[in-house]
């Protein structure tokens, strides 16, 4: 039966496998590493079914961001993003390591299109009338420092 979702691995996530792999083929043996391949693919597969499943990762549920979602593999961690019928999958890591650091820089560009939508949420509000002048340059306050924010984590990773 085919899968209700397609899934995307994003270049960040199929450079993690790549890794991931190299490393256990280097340090145990390669076929440790062609095993867990296999289990990876094995559970990226199961998200076509029910991507919904999985949690909201709690570095970025602290923050307030619901859109992404997460699937364990032993230590690993996979994180995702369900973007209608599709599941993106953005990275691969190993959940002893410094998450917060790694999402920060795998995720400068979908901050970066949330601030589109919300400058483009604030065009909607500003043409009806509905936006006062004191929350209009509230608003555009925060979505300019949104895209700033934005502007340092792209900077940052580079």
């Amino acid at each position: 039966m085919a899968g209700r979702f397609a899934v995307e691995l994003s270049q960040g996530a199929e450079d993690d496998l790549e890794t991931i792999h190299d490393y256990l083929a280097l340090h145990r043996s390669r076929g440790d590493a062609d095993d867990l391949l296999a289990a990876f693919l094995d559970r990226i597969e199961t998200l076509e079914q029910s991507p919904e499943r999985g949690a909201v990762p709690k570095e970025l549920d602290a923050l307030g961001i619901r859109d992404f979602r997460q699937a364990l593999l032993g230590p690993y961690r996979l994180i995702y993003r369900v973007i209608d019928a599709r599941v993106v999958l953005l990275l691969i890591a190993d959940g002893r390591r410094d998450i917060q650091a790694l999402l920060e820089r795998r995720l400068a560009l979908p901050a970066y299109d949330q601030c589109l939508k919300a400058g483009h949420n604030f065009n909607l509000l500003d043409a009806r009338g509905v936006i006062s002048v004191v929350e209009r340059a509230a608003y555009i306050g925060r979505v300019r420092d949104l895209a700033r924010a934005c502007c340092r984590l792209w900077l940052d990773a580079a």
